[in-house]
């Protein structure tokens, strides 16, 4: 069966679910109150649980909401966390919104299902008309790989350079991509994320693209069948999606660099005279991403970067044995 959706934005609720829900508010408010959820939220303002009775996706191609079953996780082509297993919708007077599940009992957690008001699509059955709970436009995690993911939702940025997100304005309609520095959005979407390559494969219109490069003003995508790439000179966030290649002629800016495919193999680097130690520090990351057994390499390298020391930071690497074994077979030319 073919995809109705691309993603996922919102959920369908039931209005007259109500009032048969009040018999949840008890154990729901004492979770509340013990903190187990969100001690902000006073649980004396908690008197509306609605049954989810569907979900609101987003169809890249018709650039328009459409319904979908809640059992349609088979029809989605990018699903999001568990996405099925959402029964209730928790709504308070502050105009907070909160989801939970009830497949192993009443269960809650700030990583997957708590939304505020601005990031996601309500659905009510008995009007039939979508509420954009706080705006019109919803930011889309886009990750490189699921290891990406829980930085992404957690906190937007992932160290050593810039999350991605796909900017959705529903009243236009219109999709753009954007860094997390340039949202014009109101709010983190948490209900789903997607992943560049998909991204690539259906809005490939949004990109100027040849010979497996694929650019959006400074982000680019790489699918080159190459064992040598030149990345443009305006791209300094940059994902690669091929193992084939080996030999990565680098901009002289980059903020951030990721493999998307688990196969890597850099042979030889190109890097320009005048990279600083910021993008330095980016590119020696994204090398450690691809070692094993340098963990503490790259935990201490963190630490040092993410107080904005990257003189600090490369002085650390040049009197590391670990990092001088890591490139050993990698051979570097400065142009």
């Amino acid at each position: 069966m073919g995809y109705k959706a691309d993603i996922l934005v919102g959920f369908i609720l039931d209005d007259d679910s109500v009032q048969r829900n009040r018999k949840h508010l008890n154990d729901i408010k004492k979770d509340f109150k013990m903190g187990l959820v969100d001690s902000s939220v006073d649980e004396s303002t908690l008197d509306k649980v609605y049954s989810i009775v569907g979900l609101v996706g987003f169809d890249f191609k018709s650039m328009s909401l459409v319904d979908l079953p809640l059992t349609s996780k088979n029809n989605i082509m990018y699903g999001g966390n568990g996405t099925t297993k959402y029964r209730y919708f928790i709504e308070h007077e502050n105009k907070s919104y909160l989801c939970l599940s009830t497949e192993f009992g009443w269960e809650f957690s700030d990583y997957a299902l708590r939304y505020d008001r601005h990031s996601i699509v309500i659905k009510y059955r008995k009007s039939g008309e979508y509420r954009y709970l706080g705006g019109s436009i919803l930011d889309i995690p886009i990750i490189s790989d699921i290891s990406d993911l829980s930085l992404t939702l957690s906190t937007l940025k992932i160290p050593f350079g810039h999350s991605v997100l796909l900017e959705v304005n529903f009243l236009e309609p219109s999709i753009s991509l954007v860094k997390d520095s340039d949202i014009s959005g109101k709010g983190l979407h948490f209900i789903t994320h997607i992943y560049i390559q998909d991204v690539v494969s259906r809005l490939s219109s949004m990109f100027d693209s040849s010979s497996g490069v694929h650019r959006y003003n400074d982000i680019v995508y790489i699918d080159s069948g190459s064992d040598t790439v030149v990345i443009p000179k305006e791209c300094n966030t940059i994902f690669i999606g091929s193992s084939s290649v080996e030999t990565f002629a680098l901009p002289e800016e980059v903020d951030s660099i990721r493999h998307t495919c688990n196969s890597r193999h850099i042979k030889n680097i190109m890097i320009s005279k005048n990279t600083g130690c910021r993008s330095l520090c980016n590119i020696i990351y994204w090398i450690l991403l691809g070692c094993v057994g340098v963990e503490e390499l790259k935990d201490a390298m963190r630490y040092v970067y993410q107080n904005g020391d990257y003189d600090g930071c490369i002085e650390y690497l040049r009197k590391s044995s670990i990092f001088s074994k890591v490139m050993r077979d990698i051979q570097v030319t400065v142009y």
